[in-house]
């Protein structure tokens, strides 16, 4: 009798252990099948946000041109009209310094690069040296990537200039290479 209430309690415990390793196998089959679901939810609504922000730009920059004198923008609103390279990097390094020194910031030098004559939409490039708080960095950057003509951030290197703390005051230096398309006139 002894030997009967062993091999009972073998079997439950044999019964329990195949339980117990399907009851894994369902969840993992389980949760293989969900992820890919969770993973397209966040996907939706990824992409959900994405056009929301890209709406509220479209109505930014279509309100800021009928502002201005028109009803659509044209291509010449995104690059800068001028009679020569040198013009036209003239014009985008006062749009620059104007940037820059509006938020209380200082331009310490510039280099204007090469461009290539053979294209018909040339690219203008500068390399700026510059000294600027982190909240106006974040304002210069926002105005001159916000505005026509368009100016892009090619490159961005900062580091604290010699100071104590850090806040929302310490001073930031670095250099900034932008560019612009332009056009002879």
């Amino acid at each position: 009798m002894n030997c009967a209430i062993r091999s009972h309690s073998h079997l439950t415990l044999r019964t329990i252990a195949v339980i117990a390793g399907f009851l894994t196998l369902l969840g993992s089959l389980g949760w293989t099948t969900l992820t890919p679901w969770l993973a397209l939810d966040d996907t939706r609504n990824a992409i959900a946000d994405a056009e929301m922000i890209f709406s509220h730009l479209k109505k930014g920059v279509a309100s800021a041109r009928s502002e201005s004198n028109g009803d659509s923008l044209v291509a010449s609103d995104y690059i800068v009209i001028a009679d020569t390279a040198t013009g036209a990097s003239a014009i985008l390094q006062r749009r620059i310094n104007d940037a820059v020194k509006t938020v209380g910031g200082n331009v310490l030098s510039t280099e204007i690069k090469a461009v290539d004559p053979a294209d018909p939409y040339q690219r203008v490039e500068l390399t700026i040296g510059f000294e600027i708080d982190p909240l106006g960095l974040q304002s210069a950057v926002h105005s001159l990537e916000a505005q026509t003509p368009a100016v892009f951030i090619e490159q961005l290197s900062i580091h604290l200039a010699p100071a104590g703390e850090i806040d929302a005051t310490t001073r930031l230096q670095g250099t900034a290479t932008l560019s612009a398309f332009w056009k002879a006139q």
